[in-house]
């Protein structure tokens, strides 16, 4: 499923995306999420990891980028930490 689709189906539009993303460390704009959502750049795995922070879950990693291989554990609620590999870029 498309980011697109994920963010419409949780009622997001591309701003407010940006503003909980920015508003969690992690700097984006809506021009930003436009360009994942047209495919002009590839939503990293860090992106994607901090996505399905932002959004708890509502927008998943594993559907963001069903080409890794994400570890599934049952409470994997935590936070993006830093030196755990995510990164604002």
């Amino acid at each position: 499923m498309s980011l697109a689709a994920l963010r419409k189906a949780q009622n997001l539009s591309q701003a407010k995306l940006a503003e909980m993303l920015t508003a969690a460390g992690y700097p984006a704009t809506q021009a930003l999420v436009s360009q994942w959502e047209t495919g002009a750049v590839t939503v990293s795995a860090e992106r994607a990891l901090q996505i399905d922070f932002v959004t708890r879950g509502a927008i998943r990693k594993e559907l963001l980028r069903d080409d890794l291989p994400w570890h599934t554990a049952a409470n994997d609620d935590t936070a993006p930490a830093e030196g755990e590999g995510v990164t604002h870029g």
